[in-house]
């Protein structure tokens, strides 16, 4: 009678464990695959800036009031990336 408890406890033992595994393991893919996409979001980010830092090569739009917040906001979400992210051209 206690083997049959025993071996019916390391059955559920076992089955919690490969469960737990498999949940474990899916949320590792889905962390990996939404760094690849904050990666890909600060990549294109900064061309973007970059973009429109080639586009108004004089500044003219940059000190602009309207434009020129658009600049600004999007530098600031490109530096909160790189601070949480670290540089990602590294």
């Amino acid at each position: 009678m206690i083997y049959f408890i025993l071996s019916f406890c390391i059955c559920i033992c076992v089955y919690i464990s490969i469960n737990l595994f498999k949940k474990v393991e899916k949320l590792t893919d889905q962390l990996e695959l939404t760094n690849i996409e904050t990666v890909k979001l600060y990549v294109d980010l900064e061309s973007c800036f970059s973009e429109m830092k080639a586009i108004d090569a004089k500044g003219g739009f940059e000190n602009d009031d309207e434009v020129g917040s658009i600049f600004k906001n999007l530098k600031e979400v490109l530096d909160e990336l790189e601070v949480k992210h670290g540089d990602i051209n590294e």
